[in-house]
């Protein structure tokens, strides 16, 4: 391990003494609650992937490199995106979006609680009329398959942006001792936004999304086989209006929206429908350096168990942020209010209702500075966990009761951040704290120390990361203390020799806690593209991970487990 880390080491003192000339082309921006990554700054080629620029941060990415960290949601010109989301990271090119907002603190101007983070895709905007879009097939050796298409057409006014796709995973391992365990799974998303500019100050958008999954899984012994069906059908639609009040940037954006989903296994069939609201005025207050975000947000939740219960869920959110942005100066403050209310309604209880009310507060302080090529930034933000309605339950003798010990369960988190940027050089790190209080555990608490550097000169680019995680539970002592500690060290080179070639690989080691199952890993992979004319692309990648944990059920079908080769071809029209 002494050898890795000095290796990694000198890739990144070498990314340093390449450094080119000074330019003024920021890679990365602070903004007080996020960071945005201009994506145009990579100078990205034609196969260069958004999983490929999210490398960079450190924050997002799982151990394998394939899918983002749970703690994030994907969303694309500000909806949420309800997709297989390591599909659309490898298909969507990053020479198709103009910037990734990545927030780490987005409790206030977001409404996402406890440690979850947003990332935010913007796409670039059609400079004139017609259509574009691309058609991928894929397939591996473990027998998994995905067909891919995606669309952009514009004609005056009117843009629309369609993906849809087909996913077929294949998974199987070891659940406990005795027991094996395999799964497969198909996936179909559809997805479609109408983007219409009704006049210069006034523009629509409205998003129509379904989600079909079918999963089977088997789980297999000496003496007999259990299978367990699963079908989970996700719709959403989606309604925006913005409204530009003046030339200096005040605008009203107003969203009406629903989720609407059937789950179903060989026990429980559940019915929700979750309808929103919220509307935001955007505003510069007294001088052009301030400005003003402030909104009112609802979400009603409708959840039936067939035979069982319905379950009902009232958030009402009251929300302002100021943003100071003054010269070299970056300041930010954000209060957030929070009205929860929670009814269930047993159908073998029909008299009986059970209640909850909840009020919380969540705050963020923000401040930066830059000078030069140098940026640095301090944040504090308190938060809470909005609550899911399992949250309100305890399980008392295999019978599910209302919980009267809930309490609003907080997380605090402090962070430092600072980047060095040139032309064709960024180096990005965070050290970030946080602890939980009200949990069952009287303390939870995370320190993290990250680190990443990309670099790019001629056909070459590197980019490359360190993480590094002190976690602990004050009064568990289920977890040794020589597990608080884990570190994950990340490589990713590509080249681009010419005659449409390009050579990429990613290399992932994790040191992650020897508990639960769980063990380090090594995660390699190497894929090589290849243009075929102007329109067809084809591609190999090929993968291995050592190490594997056995007991990550959920995970198994995006693991890809031990070693695959996929082969695919991309059409772009």
């Amino acid at each position: 391990m002494t050898k890795l880390l000095r290796w990694f080491l000198f890739t990144l003192l070498l990314c340093w003494h390449q450094l080119a000339a000074a330019g003024d082309d920021a890679l990365i921006d602070f903004q007080g609650d996020h960071y945005v990554i201009n994506v145009g700054a990579l100078n990205p080629d034609s196969e260069m992937t958004l999983m490929d620029v999210l490398m960079l941060c450190p924050e997002v990415l799982t151990d394998n490199a394939k899918m983002l960290n749970g703690n994030f949601i994907l969303c694309v010109d500000d909806i949420d995106l309800y997709m297989d989301i390591e599909t659309f990271l490898t298909m969507v090119k990053a020479s198709e979006v103009e910037t990734i907002d990545v927030y780490t603190n987005p409790s206030i101007s977001q409404g996402v609680g406890g440690s979850d983070g947003v990332i935010n895709i913007v796409y670039k905007e059609a400079e004139k009329d017609g259509t574009t879009g691309k058609v991928a097939l894929e397939g591996s050796t473990y027998g998994n398959g995905l067909a891919y298409a995606d669309v952009k057409t514009r004609k005056r006014q009117v843009s629309v942006r369609g993906y849809a796709l087909g996913n077929q995973h294949f998974a199987r391992g070891n659940y406990l001792e005795g027991i094996n365990f395999s799964q497969r799974e198909l996936v179909e998303d559809a997805h479609v936004s109408v983007n219409w500019d009704i006049s210069p100050k006034d523009n629509l958008t409205i998003k129509l999304f379904q989600q079909f999954i079918d999963s089977k899984e088997y789980y297999h012994n000496t003496n007999d086989t259990y299978q367990s069906p699963i079908k989970d059908r996700l719709g959403e639609l989606t309604f925006s209006y913005l409204r530009t009040l003046n030339d200096k940037g005040a605008e009203l954006l107003t969203e009406v929206g629903g989720v609407f989903a059937n789950f179903s296994n060989l026990e429980i069939s559940q019915r929700d429908a979750s309808p929103y609201f919220f509307t935001e005025l955007t505003t510069p207050l007294l001088i052009d350096d301030l400005s003003m975000i402030a909104g009112w947000e609802v979400n009603y939740d409708n959840s039936w168990y067939i035979g069982l219960n319905r379950q009902q869920y009232l958030k009402n959110d009251l929300y302002v942020q100021l943003n100071y942005l003054h010269g070299p100066w970056t300041i930010t403050l954000g209060n957030r209010y929070t009205i929860l209310n929670y009814w269930n309604r047993n159908d073998d209880e029909a008299h009986k209702l059970w209640s909850h009310n909840r009020n919380a507060n969540s705050y963020l302080v923000s401040i930066g500075h830059k000078w030069g090529h140098h940026y640095v930034q301090g944040a504090f933000n308190r938060d809470f966990y909005i609550p899911i309605i399992d949250d309100f339950y305890e399980d008392v003798m295999g019978e599910p009761m209302l919980s009267t010990s809930y309490e609003t369960n907080m997380v605090w988190r402090t962070e430092l951040r600072y980047t060095y940027q040139q032309k064709n050089l960024a180096i990005f790190g965070s050290a970030v704290h946080s602890w939980k209080t009200d949990l069952p555990t009287p303390r939870e608490e995370t320190t993290g120390i990250r680190a990443s550097v990309t670099w790019h000169q001629g056909p070459f680019r590197l980019t490359a990361g360190a993480n590094f995680y002190h976690e602990h539970c004050a009064g568990d002592d289920l977890i040794p203390a020589q597990y608080d500690n884990s570190f994950t060290l990340r490589l990713s080179p590509a080249l681009l020799p010419g005659h449409g070639w390009r050579l990429s690989s990613t290399l992932i080691y994790h040191s992650r806690q020897e508990q639960y199952g769980n063990h380090p890993h090594l995660f390699a992979s190497l894929k090589v593209n290849k243009d075929l004319g102007r329109h067809c692309n084809i591609y190999a990648d090929f993968h291995d991970l050592a190490g594997m944990p056995s007991m990550s059920m959920e995970l198994l079908p995006y693991i890809y487990h031990n070693r695959a080769l996929t082969l695919g071809m991309t059409y772009r029209f």
